[in-house]
């Protein structure tokens, strides 16, 4: 389980004529008159995104091509996966000058996220993973079994911080109760029996068939939690889908677990596809500050932001003792890692959303070592006294706010 990066605002884009429309050129300028008369003269304003916030269909957008470029995305949001989901799309389809088509293949990405609960949830009844859980089949769809080898990886990486098999013990937390309670040790010392990531497996794929069915083969008991994996794989797969629809420029935010692809305009060439776009700006939020105070920008094009941390889902009893969701496989109560916050910036967001719990449990200098070794990958560490750690290459694209 994850906590993410809340809120996002973005800078509204120069709108930018360019490219050619060979024979629908007549289509192309007559669309241009359109959007001029739709428009006015309404000057482009900056645009704050918040996770609640609804977004309008704009009314000033530039042409690129027979695409329009758009200073406010087509957006749609939904309450999914257990939190609020949204995709904003920064560019229409081919031809679609009023864009209801692109409208509506980013409302149908959001639909499917409903198809993914019913493969990743481990609450609900009837899931695939529940059903693995429950022990009553040991065979799952092709998503979950590419989505727990990941998790695996990253498990074996880690040396044992980060195990899937922790679903037993997360279930004695209750961090979203009205009034979450520390679980019995005894509890949680037997629960510990079932925690072993070493004795899953997962059947390889069949290359023929990548996506048929596959098998999963673990102890009788043992309970899987894909929390710290599951939402960078559905939006990494989110994004896969919105390409094939057509659309370039997207913001997908699970929950603050953020992916970006194609910038806000730019870089189009003329074969369509999309280089040296003009970047968004993300805001990673400041840990347990007010929701509108950020540590840092980011600003990139392609890229996903995850992070961990210990500020959301908590809480403190009775005697002033301190607990929160990321828990040690260890010991079966909340990781000592000295960290308040990970921050993860790497191309996959199921990678991402792996990294930034494994780092958490490592620790700020072990955590630090595994992400200067694994490429194309940044980190953003925040320990509990304040004090930010950032990765070699991190500072090329995000700007600390202090």
């Amino acid at each position: 389980m994850q906590i993410r990066i809340p809120f996002l605002f973005f800078h509204t884009p120069r709108g930018r004529n360019g490219g050619k429309c060979s024979r629908r050129k007549k289509a192309c300028r007559a669309g241009r008159r359109s959007v001029r008369r739709r428009s006015g003269t309404r000057a482009a304003a900056s645009v704050v995104l918040a996770i609640l916030s609804a977004l309008l269909l704009p009314a000033s957008a530039l042409l690129s091509g027979c695409r329009r470029t758009l200073s406010s995305p087509i957006t749609e949001q939904a309450f999914a996966l257990d939190t609020i989901i949204s995709i904003s799309a920064y560019e229409t389809l081919d031809n679609d000058y009023s864009g209801q088509k692109t409208r509506a293949a980013v409302r149908e990405a959001i639909s499917d996220c409903e198809a993914y609960e019913d493969i990743f949830s481990m609450q609900k009844e009837g899931s695939a993973l529940w059903k693995l859980n429950a022990g009553q089949t040991d065979t799952v769809p092709w998503q979950l079994a590419d989505c727990l080898q990941t998790a695996l990886d990253y498990s074996s990486l880690s040396g044992g911080a980060f195990e899937v098999s922790i679903g037993k013990v997360s279930r004695l937390w209750d961090f979203t109760s009205d009034s979450p309670a520390v679980p019995d040790d005894s509890d949680i010392q037997a629960a510990l029996a079932f925690v072993d990531d070493t004795r899953i497996s997962v059947s390889p794929k069949d290359p023929s068939d990548p996506q048929d069915d596959r098998t999963v083969t673990m102890p009788e008991g043992y309970v899987l939690d894909l929390g710290a994996a599951a939402k960078g794989y559905i939006a990494d797969r989110m994004k896969e889908d919105l390409q094939e629809k057509g659309i370039r420029r997207a913001v997908i935010n699970l929950g603050g677990n953020v992916l970006v692809f194609g910038g806000k305009s730019g870089g189009t060439e003329g074969d369509g596809s999309i280089s040296g776009a003009e970047p968004f700006a993300i805001g990673i939020r400041r840990p347990f500050a007010q929701s509108d105070e950020y540590l840092a920008t980011v600003r990139a094009a392609d890229l996903s932001i995850v992070s961990s941390g210990n500020y959301e889902r908590q809480f403190t009893d009775e005697n002033g003792n301190f607990y929160y969701h990321i828990l040690d496989p260890a010991t079966g109560y909340p990781c000592q890692s000295g960290l308040s916050q990970v921050t993860i910036l790497t191309s996959s967001s199921a990678d991402a959303d792996a990294l930034s719990t494994v780092c958490f449990c490592l620790g700020r200098d072990a955590g630090l070592a595994l992400i200067e070794s694994v490429p194309a990958t940044e980190a953003v560490f925040v320990s509990t006294d304040g004090t930010i750690t950032e990765s070699s290459g991190a500072g090329a694209i995000v700007n600390l706010t202090q």
